[in-house]
């Protein structure tokens, strides 16, 4: 995405600097001598305007591809809001330099001697793309109605996809996590712990049960030994309705009010 967007954001100064460097190409050739500043000044003003609408035209069709995203509502728009603004600002403030410090910078800077000719790429895409551009031209009318039949049948593949733009997930477990009275001896935790699971497990959905009490080798989640995290795979339940079953569970075992449970999607 960033080498994307880096391309995105030079793409206005990049058409201004090549017809800058054709200006200024063909005025040396014309007069036969480097340019003076104020000449190089007069031909880049002269270049930049030629191409302002283009550049800007396409710059603002870019900057328009971003604008969807900030309808984007829930997850969705805390995920992309921020990248969205971003790009458009980016977007923007290369615009605005495009115009103004690159043609000045290119006027200052190339002084010397300018030559412009095309690589070898593009006089080898030339050859291809001049006999395609002839026969377009020739059949205009088969070649725009194939462009709207292509554009009707994009439109048409489009009713066909899903509304949501990050599907829910839900794959059948649950994490649980049990919080006991703060000072609970980890011989205690564990007896509460086996009974917790017994219950879970006399549940007809619940296919596993295991946890983790306190903190392990690897500490990059310390729990004390009060804490401890349950995962648990069941057949097709929805998170509320594994909350309500379990909490109807739990509520039926001894000590239950010395606990406190959460429930989540794992992650």
């Amino acid at each position: 995405m960033g080498a994307l967007d880096f391309g995105l954001i030079v793409d206005g100064a990049v058409i201004i600097v090549e017809n800058c460097i054709r200006r200024l190409s063909e005025a040396q050739q014309h007069h036969g001598r480097l340019l003076q500043l104020k000449e190089r000044l007069e031909e880049v003003k002269i270049a930049t305007i030629e191409v302002i609408r283009p550049s800007l035209f396409g710059v603002g069709i870019i900057t328009a591809v971003y604008l969807p995203i900030f309808t984007l509502t829930g997850v969705e728009g805390k995920m992309f809001h921020p990248m969205a603004i971003t790009v458009v600002i980016a977007l923007i403030a290369a615009m605005i330099l495009s115009l103004t410090v690159v043609p000045a910078a290119i006027a200052i800077f190339m002084g010397g001697k300018i030559s412009e000719k095309e690589s070898f790429l593009i006089r080898w895409v030339k050859l291809a793309y001049e006999p395609a551009l002839r026969a377009i031209l020739k059949f205009k009318a088969a070649a725009l109605g194939a462009a709207l039949a292509f554009v009707v049948f994009c439109g048409w593949l489009a009713t066909t996809l899903g509304s949501e733009f990050i599907p829910q997930l839900d794959e059948g477990d649950v994490a649980l996590q049990a919080l006991r009275i703060t000072g609970t001896g980890l011989n205690q935790s564990i007896q509460m712990q086996e009974l917790l699971e017994g219950a879970l497990l006399e549940i007809p959905e619940v296919a596993v049960v295991f946890a983790k009490i306190g903190t392990p080798e690897v500490a990059t989640d310390p729990m004390p030994p009060n804490v401890a995290d349950r995962f648990r795979i069941e057949c097709l339940w929805k998170l509320s309705t594994v909350a309500l079953s379990t909490s109807r569970s739990i509520a039926a075992l001894p000590l239950s009010t010395a606990m406190e449970h959460w429930f989540a999607m794992p992650t």
